[in-house]
């Protein structure tokens, strides 16, 4: 019976220890993930800004073709007329 009571006892430490162990990486994983979700957050950030400066310029450039379309087409229809 005392045997099983050591084993029962050294079995119990090997899980203590194990647990702790757990604990520990658990908590750097945790720590480590935050890490990355920040960093994508200002990754995502930075992409917002790039996309809305893409829009103004795309905007700026469809202004520009409209009015030279605009212009060019003013020109054909003055010659038609």
């Amino acid at each position: 019976m005392e045997i099983f009571g050591i084993a029962i006892t050294f079995f119990s430490l090997v899980i203590a220890v194990q647990t702790w162990q757990n604990g520990k990486f658990m908590k750097q994983e945790m720590k480590d993930t935050k890490e990355l979700l920040a960093k994508m957050d200002e990754h995502l950030a930075k992409m917002d800004e790039h996309l809305v400066k893409m829009d103004e310029q795309a905007e700026l450039r469809h202004k520009e073709i409209v009015e030279l379309l605009k212009k060019g087409f003013g020109e054909v229809l003055s010659k038609l007329k």
